[in-house]
């Protein structure tokens, strides 16, 4: 018989996992929104590198670059040929509405600069201007009147680019300073709106965006999308926003009728909104609060111990490789079906394994046996105590939450029934991997959990 004091705390927690999922999703989103249009009306570019921390320089970049934090700039030996990557934080840019770069050093540059850009970050196709002369102290570089030349990785073939245009997307620049004549320092750079763009019109959608192709939206301006309804799975927002600013660069996207936590400030994009602090701070608290409540829940001692259940059981072999792979084979054939016999995903196994075998590790040994088995000698409720801490750790994606939750059951209990490390693994790795490449982005959107589920 399935027991009252288990089950309806179980029912609680699900219930307001996706209840703060979706309000900190919804939140973070209309903060970012409020934080971009601060920035529009007071006519300050978004994108702005002033070196606070080292994050502003990418890490493969570093060995250029000497960070004087306390002077808040880089400097570059001569003859070192420095280059710095730009970072949008996965933001996508229109060159109709930024047609200028400004770089601001605390002396004269003497050196040639040569940009690299790209249209999407896995594009193997890079563009390039020509030597840019450097010789001022502010160095205000027109990008619509350079002259671009486009190279490819993987072929000769060669695509037109010009700067300004209108849906001319860009991921990412990268600024190569060549054969510099002197010690290179650099205090900021900014990516400017080339004018003030319009923000007058909303255009209202709805959680699947339809039909946004067909309105009147000029792609030169700030789009400002209104989400008109109430999404169920915060996937759904991440998806939209990331579908949107991929389709209108630059846009922002609102929701209505809700307001944030906090007054909108001034936000450097590539400083990243998911460091919202009130925001990560309520998931980590709501996380931890879970994992006291299951724990103190799922721990108290029987007064009568089931004498079928008070100890591990070691099975035969062949079971229980049947018992844990049979469905795990039966479900991922399933997939793979949807996913058209496409088995590239398994190129990620041998990485992908030994973080499954880590995983299980915790979920079976530590969590399952020695923790809940422990106390409560059944099966059944230490595997459902295991599945809630195993899916609440994937939160805010309730997407992630429900599919962790059901597949930590039936792992946190074949352990306690069979104690089996590698087909469990191999389960894990298996489902994980096809479930990725299965699951659309609008369902899925991101395997990441807690802070870097925004990102």
């Amino acid at each position: 018989m399935i027991k009252i004091r288990y089950i309806l705390p179980v029912l609680i927690i699900i219930f307001s996992s996706w209840l703060v999922s979706v309000s900190l999703t919804r939140i973070r989103i209309q903060t970012e929104a409020e934080n971009k249009l601060l920035n529009l009306q007071k006519e300050i570019s978004p994108f702005v590198w002033n070196f606070e921390d080292d994050s502003d320089v990418v890490s493969s970049y570093y060995k250029y670059w000497q960070h004087q934090q306390e002077k808040g700039f880089l400097s570059a030996k001569k003859g070192s040929n420095p280059r710095i990557s730009l970072n949008f934080s996965s933001e996508i840019i229109n060159s109709g509405i930024h047609g200028n770069l400004v770089i601001k050093s605390p002396q004269k540059i003497d050196a040639k600069l040569l940009i690299q850009v790209k249209q999407q970050l896995d594009d193997d196709y890079f563009y390039y201007s020509y030597n840019i002369p450097l010789s001022d102290k502010d160095n205000n570089i027109d990008l619509t009147q350079l002259s671009w030349i486009g190279l490819s990785d993987v072929s000769e073939e060669k695509k037109p680019f010009k700067w300004g245009e209108l849906s001319q997307k860009i991921s990412s620049i990268v600024l190569i300073f060549e054969n510099p004549n002197a010690d290179i320092m650099i205090d900021e750079i900014l990516l400017p709106y080339s004018s003030t763009p319009m923000t007058e019109a909303t255009t209202a959608i709805n959680c699947d965006s339809d039909n946004i192709e067909t309105k009147n939206i000029l792609l030169s301006d700030i789009n400002i999308f209104e989400l008109q309804e109430y999404c169920l799975f915060p996937s759904k927002y991440m998806w939209l926003k990331s579908h949107l600013i991929e389709k209108f660069p630059d846009s922002i996207l609102k929701i209505k009728g809700l307001n944030s936590w906090e007054q909108p400030e001034i936000h450097k994009i590539n400083h990243q909104y998911s460091s919202i602090a009130s925001i990560n701070a309520v998931l980590y608290v709501y996380v931890l609060l879970v994992l006291v409540i299951v724990y103190l829940v799922f721990s108290r001692k029987p007064k009568v111990i089931d004498s079928r259940v008070s100890t591990m059981c070691e099975p035969k072999l062949l079971k229980s490789w049947l018992f844990i792979l049979l469905p795990t084979t039966l479900l991922f054939i399933l997939m793979l079906w949807m996913n058209q016999f496409n088995l590239a995903f398994l190129n990620a196994f041998p990485q992908y394994f030994v973080w499954a075998m880590a995983q299980q590790f915790f979920l079976g040994f530590i969590l399952s046996e020695k923790i809940f088995f422990t106390n409560t000698s059944d099966y059944f409720y230490s595997a459902l105590a295991s599945a809630l801490i195993f899916a609440t750790l994937h939160l805010p994606s309730f997407t992630m939450f429900v599919l962790t939750f059901i597949a930590g059951l039936f792992w946190s209990y074949s352990w306690l029934k069979y104690r089996r490390l590698l087909p469990l693994a191999l389960s894990h790795t298996l489902l994980a991997l096809v479930l990725y490449a299965v699951i659309d982005d609008s369902v899925l959107y991101s395997a990441k959990v807690f802070q870097w589920f925004w990102k």
